[in-house]
Protein backbone atom coordinates (compact mmCIF):
# COMPACT_ATOMS: atom_id res chain seq x y z
CA UNK A 1 0.00 0.00 0.00
CA UNK A 2 1.51 3.46 -0.72
CA UNK A 3 2.10 5.78 2.02
CA UNK A 4 -0.60 8.33 3.32
CA UNK A 5 -0.62 11.73 1.06
CA UNK A 6 0.67 13.75 4.54
CA UNK A 7 4.09 10.91 4.88
CA UNK A 8 4.32 11.77 1.26
CA UNK A 9 4.74 15.42 1.76
CA UNK A 10 7.10 14.60 4.70
CA UNK A 11 9.00 12.29 2.12
CA UNK A 12 9.51 15.43 -0.02
CA UNK A 13 10.28 18.04 2.32
CA UNK A 14 12.90 15.69 3.67
CA UNK A 15 14.19 15.49 -0.23
CA UNK A 16 14.09 18.78 -1.10
CA UNK A 17 15.85 20.71 2.60
CA UNK A 18 19.60 20.73 1.78
CA UNK A 19 22.37 21.59 4.08
CA UNK A 20 21.71 25.24 4.07
CA UNK A 21 23.96 28.11 6.04
CA UNK A 22 21.51 28.10 8.99
CA UNK A 23 22.77 25.36 10.53
CA UNK A 24 23.49 25.75 14.47
CA UNK A 25 26.90 25.95 15.74
CA UNK A 26 27.71 23.72 18.59
CA UNK A 27 30.19 24.08 20.92
CA UNK A 28 31.84 21.73 24.23
CA UNK A 29 33.94 23.73 25.67
CA UNK A 30 31.96 24.49 28.95
CA UNK A 31 31.28 21.46 30.68
CA UNK A 32 29.35 21.70 34.27
CA UNK A 33 31.21 18.75 35.38
CA UNK A 34 35.00 18.83 36.06
CA UNK A 35 37.30 15.73 34.47
CA UNK A 36 38.09 12.85 36.77
CA UNK A 37 40.38 11.23 35.18
CA UNK A 38 43.13 10.62 32.53
CA UNK A 39 44.18 8.34 29.49
CA UNK A 40 41.19 6.50 28.75
CA UNK A 41 41.47 3.15 28.21
CA UNK A 42 45.45 3.54 28.82
CA UNK A 43 45.30 5.98 25.38
CA UNK A 44 46.85 9.51 24.93
CA UNK A 45 43.45 10.57 23.93
CA UNK A 46 42.44 13.32 25.97
CA UNK A 47 44.20 13.44 28.35
CA UNK A 48 41.38 14.73 30.73
CA UNK A 49 37.96 12.95 30.66
CA UNK A 50 34.97 12.80 33.12
CA UNK A 51 33.88 8.96 34.03
CA UNK A 52 30.27 9.77 34.88
CA UNK A 53 27.37 8.12 32.91
CA UNK A 54 26.23 11.60 31.41
CA UNK A 55 27.88 15.05 30.96
CA UNK A 56 26.28 18.40 30.95
CA UNK A 57 27.17 21.58 29.13
CA UNK A 58 26.46 25.00 29.31
CA UNK A 59 25.81 27.72 26.39
CA UNK A 60 26.44 25.34 23.11
CA UNK A 61 24.42 27.60 21.24
CA UNK A 62 22.71 30.53 20.70
CA UNK A 63 19.17 30.41 19.03
CA UNK A 64 17.57 33.44 17.83
CA UNK A 65 19.27 35.06 20.62
CA UNK A 66 18.28 32.17 23.79
CA UNK A 67 21.59 30.25 25.31
CA UNK A 68 20.92 26.40 24.61
CA UNK A 69 22.74 23.87 27.03
CA UNK A 70 23.06 20.08 26.45
CA UNK A 71 23.68 17.09 28.61
CA UNK A 72 25.04 13.74 26.57
CA UNK A 73 24.19 10.43 28.78
CA UNK A 74 24.43 7.06 28.21
CA UNK A 75 21.48 5.23 27.71
CA UNK A 76 22.46 1.35 27.41
CA UNK A 77 25.04 -1.10 26.78
CA UNK A 78 24.89 -4.08 25.04
CA UNK A 79 27.35 -7.58 24.84
CA UNK A 80 30.53 -6.56 27.19
CA UNK A 81 30.57 -3.09 26.19
CA UNK A 82 30.79 -0.09 28.19
CA UNK A 83 31.63 3.53 28.17
CA UNK A 84 34.92 4.68 29.59
CA UNK A 85 34.11 8.51 29.61
CA UNK A 86 33.30 11.79 27.83
CA UNK A 87 36.05 14.08 26.54
CA UNK A 88 35.05 17.76 26.63
CA UNK A 89 37.20 20.35 24.71
CA UNK A 90 38.27 17.46 22.62
CA UNK A 91 41.06 18.51 19.62
CA UNK A 92 40.29 22.19 20.36
CA UNK A 93 43.40 23.40 18.80
CA UNK A 94 41.16 26.27 18.73
CA UNK A 95 38.85 27.95 21.04
CA UNK A 96 35.55 26.06 19.87
CA UNK A 97 36.53 22.39 21.14
CA UNK A 98 34.68 18.63 20.04
CA UNK A 99 33.24 16.13 22.31
CA UNK A 100 34.91 12.86 22.05
CA UNK A 101 33.31 9.68 23.45
CA UNK A 102 35.00 6.02 24.55
CA UNK A 103 33.96 2.81 25.22
CA UNK A 104 35.42 0.00 25.36
CA UNK A 105 34.90 -4.02 25.14
CA UNK A 106 36.20 -5.76 28.39
CA UNK A 107 35.11 -8.94 28.15
CA UNK A 108 37.23 -12.54 27.75
CA UNK A 109 38.91 -12.90 24.12
CA UNK A 110 36.19 -14.02 22.03
CA UNK A 111 36.48 -17.30 20.13
CA UNK A 112 38.40 -17.43 16.75
CA UNK A 113 34.68 -18.38 14.86
CA UNK A 114 32.31 -15.88 17.46
CA UNK A 115 32.68 -12.31 17.52
CA UNK A 116 31.56 -10.50 20.32
CA UNK A 117 29.09 -8.14 19.65
CA UNK A 118 27.30 -5.20 20.85
CA UNK A 119 27.90 -1.58 21.76
CA UNK A 120 26.72 1.50 23.89
CA UNK A 121 23.97 3.83 23.11
CA UNK A 122 23.68 7.33 24.32
CA UNK A 123 21.45 10.56 23.86
CA UNK A 124 22.56 14.23 23.32
CA UNK A 125 19.76 16.60 24.80
CA UNK A 126 19.37 19.99 24.44
CA UNK A 127 17.35 22.48 27.22
CA UNK A 128 16.86 25.85 27.78
CA UNK A 129 19.21 27.82 28.92
CA UNK A 130 20.07 31.56 30.02
CA UNK A 131 20.01 33.27 33.03
CA UNK A 132 17.79 30.70 35.00
CA UNK A 133 17.55 29.50 38.78
CA UNK A 134 19.91 26.42 39.17
CA UNK A 135 16.16 24.02 39.39
CA UNK A 136 15.00 25.09 36.13
CA UNK A 137 18.80 24.05 34.08
CA UNK A 138 18.18 21.11 32.23
CA UNK A 139 15.03 20.91 32.65
CA UNK A 140 13.04 22.13 29.54
CA UNK A 141 13.88 20.72 26.48
CA UNK A 142 14.76 23.04 23.32
CA UNK A 143 14.64 22.40 19.78
CA UNK A 144 17.34 23.44 17.49
CA UNK A 145 15.75 24.02 13.98
CA UNK A 146 18.93 22.96 11.64
CA UNK A 147 22.31 21.36 12.84
CA UNK A 148 25.00 19.35 12.07
CA UNK A 149 27.71 16.89 13.33
CA UNK A 150 30.94 16.03 11.86
CA UNK A 151 31.74 12.99 13.31
CA UNK A 152 34.88 11.66 13.48
CA UNK A 153 38.09 8.52 13.79
CA UNK A 154 34.71 6.51 12.76
CA UNK A 155 37.13 3.20 11.98
CA UNK A 156 38.28 0.20 13.35
CA UNK A 157 41.13 -2.27 13.55
CA UNK A 158 41.80 -5.02 11.83
CA UNK A 159 40.60 -7.62 15.09
CA UNK A 160 37.32 -4.82 15.80
CA UNK A 161 34.78 -3.88 13.26
CA UNK A 162 32.79 -0.85 14.16
CA UNK A 163 29.39 0.87 12.92
CA UNK A 164 27.31 4.16 14.35
CA UNK A 165 23.71 4.29 13.80
CA UNK A 166 21.24 6.82 13.75
CA UNK A 167 17.53 7.68 13.47
CA UNK A 168 15.28 9.39 10.92
CA UNK A 169 12.66 10.01 14.26
CA UNK A 170 15.69 12.03 15.93
CA UNK A 171 15.02 14.75 13.38
CA UNK A 172 17.54 12.86 10.74
CA UNK A 173 17.63 14.22 7.37
CA UNK A 174 20.27 13.13 5.67
CA UNK A 175 24.37 12.44 5.66
CA UNK A 176 27.85 13.35 4.19
CA UNK A 177 30.60 10.61 3.93
CA UNK A 178 34.15 11.63 3.84
CA UNK A 179 36.18 10.38 0.37
CA UNK A 180 38.68 7.90 0.63
CA UNK A 181 37.27 7.50 4.45
CA UNK A 182 35.70 3.56 3.32
CA UNK A 183 32.93 4.22 5.59
CA UNK A 184 29.76 2.53 3.71
CA UNK A 185 25.80 3.54 5.30
CA UNK A 186 23.02 0.70 5.19
CA UNK A 187 19.57 2.07 5.31
CA UNK A 188 16.75 0.30 7.27
CA UNK A 189 14.09 2.63 6.57
CA UNK A 190 14.28 4.11 10.10
CA UNK A 191 17.47 4.52 10.54
CA UNK A 192 21.45 4.79 8.67
CA UNK A 193 23.83 2.55 10.00
CA UNK A 194 27.93 4.41 8.98
CA UNK A 195 29.82 1.22 8.90
CA UNK A 196 33.69 1.57 9.09
CA UNK A 197 35.83 -0.29 6.94
CA UNK A 198 37.81 -1.64 10.61
CA UNK A 199 41.41 0.13 9.69
CA UNK A 200 42.71 2.68 11.58
CA UNK A 201 42.15 6.46 10.83
CA UNK A 202 44.29 9.50 12.89
CA UNK A 203 42.25 10.46 15.83
CA UNK A 204 41.89 14.15 14.74
CA UNK A 205 41.41 14.86 11.31
CA UNK A 206 38.32 13.76 9.14
CA UNK A 207 40.03 11.33 7.05
CA UNK A 208 37.46 8.40 8.88
CA UNK A 209 34.16 10.71 8.83
CA UNK A 210 30.81 11.62 8.21
CA UNK A 211 28.48 14.90 8.65
CA UNK A 212 25.35 13.97 10.24
CA UNK A 213 22.20 16.55 9.70
CA UNK A 214 19.65 17.16 12.00
CA UNK A 215 16.59 19.77 11.80
CA UNK A 216 14.00 20.58 14.13
CA UNK A 217 14.73 18.30 17.60
CA UNK A 218 15.33 18.36 21.06
CA UNK A 219 17.59 15.24 21.17
CA UNK A 220 19.60 12.29 19.04
CA UNK A 221 20.37 9.18 19.62
CA UNK A 222 22.77 7.08 18.56
CA UNK A 223 24.50 3.74 18.60
CA UNK A 224 27.88 3.19 18.67
CA UNK A 225 28.29 -0.84 17.74
CA UNK A 226 31.31 -3.12 17.04
CA UNK A 227 32.08 -6.60 16.66
CA UNK A 228 35.37 -7.94 18.22
CA UNK A 229 37.31 -10.89 17.08
CA UNK A 230 40.66 -12.72 18.86
CA UNK A 231 43.77 -10.49 18.20
CA UNK A 232 44.75 -12.35 14.80
CA UNK A 233 47.96 -9.89 14.07
CA UNK A 234 49.39 -9.66 17.83
CA UNK A 235 51.77 -12.52 19.93
CA UNK A 236 50.17 -15.27 20.94
CA UNK A 237 48.22 -14.28 24.82
CA UNK A 238 48.69 -10.29 24.32
CA UNK A 239 44.39 -10.11 24.22
CA UNK A 240 43.50 -8.27 26.68
CA UNK A 241 40.57 -5.34 27.47
CA UNK A 242 42.35 -2.60 25.53
CA UNK A 243 39.78 -2.79 22.34
CA UNK A 244 38.59 0.53 22.94
CA UNK A 245 35.62 2.47 20.74
CA UNK A 246 36.57 5.91 20.22
CA UNK A 247 34.55 8.71 18.33
CA UNK A 248 34.34 12.53 18.18
CA UNK A 249 31.69 15.06 17.50
CA UNK A 250 32.59 18.49 15.79
CA UNK A 251 29.26 20.66 15.61
CA UNK A 252 30.60 23.42 13.66
CA UNK A 253 32.55 21.66 11.42
CA UNK A 254 35.62 23.36 12.24
CA UNK A 255 37.49 20.75 11.45
CA UNK A 256 37.30 20.99 7.97
CA UNK A 257 36.32 24.62 8.22
CA UNK A 258 33.09 24.39 6.91
CA UNK A 259 34.46 22.98 3.43
CA UNK A 260 32.66 19.85 2.31
CA UNK A 261 34.42 19.50 -1.05
CA UNK A 262 36.44 15.99 0.22
CA UNK A 263 33.10 14.83 1.46
CA UNK A 264 30.33 12.64 -1.29
CA UNK A 265 26.77 14.27 -2.42
CA UNK A 266 24.64 14.87 0.41
CA UNK A 267 21.65 11.69 0.86
CA UNK A 268 18.62 12.93 1.82
CA UNK A 269 16.69 10.50 3.70
CA UNK A 270 13.96 8.77 3.18
CA UNK A 271 16.28 7.94 0.20
CA UNK A 272 14.98 9.34 -3.46
CA UNK A 273 13.22 6.04 -4.31
CA UNK A 274 11.04 6.39 -1.41
CA UNK A 275 9.62 10.09 -2.43
CA UNK A 276 9.70 9.07 -6.17
CA UNK A 277 7.00 6.20 -5.16
CA UNK A 278 4.98 8.60 -2.83
CA UNK A 279 4.81 10.71 -5.83
CA UNK A 280 3.35 8.92 -8.10
CA UNK A 281 0.94 7.60 -5.74
CA UNK A 282 -0.24 10.99 -5.32
CA UNK A 283 -0.36 11.86 -8.97
CA UNK A 284 -2.38 8.63 -9.24
CA UNK A 285 -4.54 9.79 -6.26
CA UNK A 286 -5.09 13.19 -8.11
CA UNK A 287 -6.19 11.77 -11.65
CA UNK A 288 -8.59 9.00 -10.15
CA UNK A 289 -10.97 12.54 -7.94
CA UNK A 290 -11.04 13.80 -11.16
CA UNK A 291 -12.44 11.77 -13.02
Amino acid sequence: MLDSPLRCIALLVALTTLPGNAQTSLNFNTPVEATNAQYPNVSSLGPDYYTGRSMSFRNVATVNGVSVDARISLTSTSGSYDLVGWIPKYNSGSSVGDLGIYAVYNGPQPDVSTPAVGGISYTLTFYEGGDLAPGELFSTEFVVPEFSLLVYDHDGEPAQSEAIRTFFSDGFTGYQIRNGSGITAVNDGSSVTLQSRGLNHPETNDEGSFIAYYQQTSSVTFELLASTTHDAVGPAGSFGNTYGIFTAFDGNLSLINGNTANFGTFVPVPEPASVLLCMVGMTAGIFRRQR
